[in-house]
C-alpha cells in the first residue's frame, strides 16, 4: 500500500496543486484503514442546488466528507468543469491577509480551529 501511495504522491507533485497530494495521501491511508477495521465516516451527499454544487459561506461545496482544509479554510475551492476535463481537477482562490485576520485573528487561533475540526480523515 505504501509503495502505491508514494508512487501516486510522486506523480501528483509534478502535475497538480500541492495540497491535493495531502488529500490523496489521506484518502489512501484511510481507505486502507476503513477496509480493515476502522469504520468509514458517515457524511451527507454533496449538496446540489439548481444543477450545481451548493456552496457554504466560504464558497466551498456543502456535504461530502470534508477535510480540515475545507472546514477551516484559507481558500475557496472550485472544480474545473468543461469538455475534456475531469470534475476532480480543481483550482483554489486563496484568501488575502485581511480576510484571514478577520476569520481567525492570528495563526494561533487558526491552528486551534484546525486542530479542533472534525477528524473525518
Amino acid at each position: 500500500m505504501r509503495d502505491m501511495q508514494s508512487l501516486v504522491s510522486f506523480w501528483l507533485l509534478g502535475y497538480t496543486h500541492s495540497m491535493l497530494v495531502y488529500a490523496f495521501d489521506m484518502a489512501f491511508a484511510n481507505l486502507d484503514a476503513w477496509s480493515r477495521e476502522t469504520p468509514a465516516p458517515k457524511a451527507p451527499r454533496i449538496a446540489i442546488k439548481n444543477g450545481a454544487i451548493d456552496r457554504d459561506e466560504f464558497g466551498n461545496g456543502k456535504g461530502g466528507v470534508r477535510d480540515a482544509y475545507v472546514e477551516v479554510p484559507t481558500a475557496s475551492y472550485f472544480t474545473t468543469p468543461g469538455p475534456g476535463t475531469c470534475r476532480e481537477l480543481r483550482y483554489d482562490v486563496g484568501y488575502d491577509w485581511q480576510k484571514l485576520e478577520t476569520l481567525y485573528g492570528n495563526y494561533s487561533n487558526y491552528a486551534m480551529k484546525l486542530n479542533a475540526s472534525p477528524d473525518h480523515w
